[in-house]
């Protein structure tokens, strides 16, 4: 799925911090707790949100759909949008114009959080579709 669990939790997301015992001088010690892979994630896409890297998400699921496209062809993943499709079209049926259109709207910059999310969840649509 090309939804990676940093960016399923992008707006949700909160770091968490636990506390250690008091010591010996009755101060208590704050230190970040051996973070599980998941609250990992979380903080990420904590950090992602407040930051505002929507752009930067954007063309990780830019170049992670063209990737995960090109690999099975032996395609080019560097090429340009326009190149890529036409030389991913040669090696398989697909709709050029959709594909064109989801890899343009995955370059462009998200107006709100809804526009990225909703993005994000229509390039999985389309490799599901076109995996199937």
């Amino acid at each position: 799925n090309l939804q990676s669990s940093i960016f399923d939790r992008y707006a949700s997301a909160s770091a968490t911090v636990r506390r250690r015992p008091a010591s010996s001088t009755g101060a208590a010690r704050r230190r970040p707790s051996r973070a599980s892979s998941a609250e990992y994630v979380e903080s990420m896409a904590d950090l992602f949100q407040r930051g505002g890297k929507r752009a930067y998400i954007l063309r990780h699921y830019h170049a992670a759909l063209k990737r995960r496209l090109a690999r099975p062809y032996g395609v080019n993943p560097q090429l340009d949008d326009a190149a890529f499709v036409r030389e991913l079209a040669r090696t398989r049926e697909l709709d050029e114009p959709a594909l064109l259109a989801l890899l343009g709207r995955l370059r462009a910059a998200p107006v709100d959080e809804a526009g990225l999310l909703r993005t994000v969840a229509d390039a999985d649509a389309y490799l599901s579709k076109i995996e199937d």
